[in-house]
């Protein structure tokens, strides 16, 4: 069953990495224009355990109606042995309320199947094409509007193919 919408009028939380950092004021925009709060928290380098603070932070305001968009996982695959991302990604998940709609997107990077594989939520289907990531990782133009119409569309729930 795929997951219910995000309610027009939530707070979007966008925790992420690089990738999040070259998307975020087209995502901004993209959520702004469809009645979303955008709280984006991006940071290059990120791994899992590095968005913990992030995330719990998000929790401590009780009375806002959140989705989230979790969009980490492709430094962990470079720096971390893949023994532990499983532990990672349930710490980080943890602190997401079960009962809020979240997604994250795909890891589209070298092991990125073995790592999406263990993620608990809906996957958003991010799977650039060369020309839109140019250096195998950080999307162009071509790929920042790729990424953010994917994230969209999940979020509306719109299928994608």
């Amino acid at each position: 069953m795929p997951p219910r919408a995000c309610p027009k009028g939530s707070t979007v939380v966008v925790v992420g990495d690089s990738i999040t950092v070259a998307t975020s004021t087209q995502l901004t925009a993209a959520l702004n224009s469809k009645g979303y709060t955008p709280a984006i928290n991006a940071h290059s380098g990120r791994t899992l355990l590095r968005a913990i603070e992030p995330v719990a932070g998000y929790n401590e305001f009780h009375n806002l109606r959140r989705c989230w968009v979790v969009a980490l996982g492709t430094n962990d695959i470079v720096h971390l042995p893949a023994s532990q991302w499983q532990s990672d990604i349930n710490t980080v998940t943890s602190y997401i309320p079960k009962n809020e709609p979240s997604w994250w997107v795909r890891v589209a990077t070298a092991h990125g199947d073995e790592f999406n594989a263990l993620v608990p939520y809906p996957l958003i289907n991010w799977k650039p094409m060369a020309s839109e990531v140019p250096d195998g990782t950080h999307p162009n133009e071509a790929g920042t509007q790729t990424w953010v119409a994917l994230v969209m569309n999940a979020l509306l729930s719109t299928p994608t193919t």
